[in-house]
Formats: structure tokens, sequence, C-alpha cells
């Protein structure tokens, strides 16, 4: 028998163009829990994102079941916005 190549991951991350916005919305309506809320401009967030001088606000949330959303605003690169929200 084959083995899975994915037998799990960490989180799911969304870009978003609006913070405050997004976190109203998977926060107080969708009711998921605030776990971490911080930014990143070091040089590891540079290298996984492939960007020079990426500056990223990031929060994390977690649902009932212990899933966990991480929505991600490139605060520096608003070419970067893939989706509203």
């Amino acid at each position: 028998m084959n083995k899975p190549l994915v037998i799990g991951y960490r989180h799911t991350g969304i870009i978003v163009k609006n913070m405050e916005e997004s976190l109203y919305f998977y926060r107080d309506i969708l009711g998921l829990e605030l776990i971490q809320d911080f930014t990143d401009d070091s040089e590891y967030i540079n290298k996984i994102t492939g960007i020079t001088n990426a500056n990223v606000h990031a929060i994390k949330l977690k649902s009932e079941d212990g899933t966990v959303l991480e929505i991600i605003e490139y605060q520096n690169h608003q070419s970067l916005v893939m989706c509203g929200g």
C-alpha cells in the first residue's frame, strides 16, 4: 500500500487586503478564536515568501475543532493582495 503524500498540515493561510475587516468577519461573525497576532519583517519571512523587504501582519485564529486559519496582510506589498476580505 502506498503511503499518503500528505499526512497533515499546520494551518491554512489567506492573504487579505484589509486586516480589520477580515478579523471582524472571521472572529466576530464566524466565531473563530484569536490565538496569535503579530507582524514579521524577518529574513525568515523574506525567504519563505520570496519577497525582498517583506513586512506582514498576521493573525492566527482557531475553530472549535482546533483547525487554525492564518489571515495575512502584506503591509508594504499591496500588489500581492490576491483576494478581498
